[in-house]
């Protein structure tokens, strides 16, 4: 058990409390389009990264490049 189970279950109970139909199918249908949106956001700012040469942290000397 992780901590995110503890926030499905919180997150699943104040769906319910607004549609008694809703389970974990509805959670993951709804919350779909922000994943996609944030993986496609994740990878252009690595892509930025990647082709640009920048650092991957402060201070850092590690870049990511081939």
């Amino acid at each position: 058990m992780n901590v995110s189970d503890a926030y499905f279950g919180m997150l699943l109970a104040l769906a319910q409390k607004y549609d008694k139909r809703a389970g974990f199918g509805t959670l993951m249908s709804n919350t779909m389009p922000y994943v996609i949106a944030f993986f496609i956001f994740m990878v252009v700012e690595l892509l930025v990264f990647f082709f640009f040469n920048l650092p991957l942290g402060p201070n850092s000397p590690v870049t990511f490049s081939m």
